[in-house]
C-alpha cells in the first residue's frame, strides 16, 4: 500500500516536472490561483510591465501577482517572466542576478547579467544564442569572451550603474 502511494506521488511530481504553462499579465485582472503550481512546475508570464516588475522587487504582496509569484518560488517553480518593455534599465540588476527568475525580452531572448566584476567567455559558451547581456562600467569582459558574444551573437547593452531608473 505504502510503496503504491510513493509511485503515484513520484508520477504526478515527474509529470508536474514536465508541465508548462503560459499566463498573459495584465494589471486590471485577477492573478491566477496557486493551484496552478500543484499542476506544473514551468510558469512563463508574458507582458510583465514595469509596474509589475517594481512591485516584486519590492515585495509588495498588495499586488496579487506578486503574491501569486512568489508563491510560486515558495513551490519550487521555474519561473520565467517575458518583459513588455524594451528599456532594461527598468529591471534592477539584483532582481536578474540573485532571484530565481527567468527574464526575457518580447523576442524571447534571453536577459542575463552578472555580479562578479570580470565577466570570461565561460560564462558566456552556454547561454543562448542571442541571449541580452547586461552588464555595468565597472564590469570588464576578457578577450575570450568577447569573441564568445560575438560567435554566439550575444547582445551586450551596458548600464550606467546597478541601480535601475525607478530606484534613485
Amino acid at each position: 500500500m505504502d510503496d503504491e502511494i510513493v509511485r503515484q506521488v513520484l508520477t504526478r511530481l515527474k509529470k508536474r516536472r514536465q508541465q508548462k504553462i503560459d499566463f498573459f499579465y495584465r494589471s486590471d485582472q485577477a492573478a491566477p490561483k496557486a493551484l496552478v503550481y500543484y499542476h506544473y512546475a514551468n510558469v512563463t508570464v508574458q507582458n510583465v510591465t514595469i509596474a509589475l516588475i517594481r512591485d516584486l522587487y519590492r515585495l509588495d504582496t498588495r499586488n496579487a501577482w506578486v503574491k501569486w509569484l512568489l508563491t510560486g518560488l515558495d513551490y519550487q517553480v521555474n519561473l520565467t517572466l517575458v518583459l513588455s518593455f524594451k528599456q532594461l534599465d527598468f529591471v534592477p540588476l539584483p532582481l536578474l542576478t540573485t532571484w530565481p527568475i527567468t527574464f526575457k525580452d518580447r523576442q524571447q531572448r534571453s536577459i542575463i547579467a552578472f555580479e562578479k566584476l570580470q565577466i570570461t567567455r565561460q560564462d558566456l559558451v552556454l547561454l543562448p544564442p542571442e541571449s541580452i547581456i547586461l552588464k555595468t562600467h565597472a564590469q570588464k569582459i576578457t578577450m575570450l569572451g568577447r569573441d564568445e558574444i560575438v560567435r554566439r551573437r550575444l547582445i551586450l547593452q551596458e548600464r550606467s550603474n546597478r541601480t535601475c531608473i525607478w530606484e534613485k
